[in-house]
């Protein structure tokens, strides 16, 4: 049997922490648990992703300023249902500094989530997982935020 390697898209997710919160949206097409960020574009596989990263914030949250690990925390199986294309999630963390959060068109509400209780049920199927993952490590997440090297963006 000959196997194809898979094409699909990479997508940046940020679990931006304020407190014991983690900052939690509504979708606005599929009224379901999003978080910060989206795919990459074309043009940027070769330059940093955590710059991919804040241009997904800006336009998504408005002008707020975050601390960020540059390295991603996990990697987790995506699906954007909107478009119907697998993609490979890639997760970072980052600490909430500053600013009012605005959203865009793309979502409805946001909420500031628990990293003690369970994942919201707005939350399902693999960002549901990836919420998972963050709340069983996030002790762990909290500690390299306050110990390793990070940016400030914007």
């Amino acid at each position: 049997m000959i196997h194809r390697p898979g094409r699909f898209q990479i997508t940046l997710k940020l679990f931006l922490i304020h407190g014991n919160s983690f900052l939690a949206m509504e979708d606005s097409s599929s009224h379901e648990g999003d978080l910060p960020g989206g795919r990459l574009n074309d043009d940027e596989l070769h330059a940093p992703f955590s710059e991919s990263l804040a241009r997904e914030v800006r336009e998504e949250l408005g002008p707020v300023q975050f601390r960020l690990l540059p390295d991603p925390v996990f990697i987790f199986p995506h699906f954007v249902k909107k478009d119907g294309v697998d993609a490979l999630g890639v997760a970072y963390v980052a600490e909430y500094l500053q600013g009012n959060i605005e959203l865009s068109d793309e979502h409805n509400r946001f909420f500031w989530a628990s990293l003690q209780k369970p994942a919201p049920a707005l939350f399902t199927d693999h960002m549901k997982s990836a919420v998972e993952r963050l709340l069983k490590d996030s002790d762990r997440f909290l500690m390299r935020l306050s110990q390793e090297p990070s940016i400030t963006l914007p």
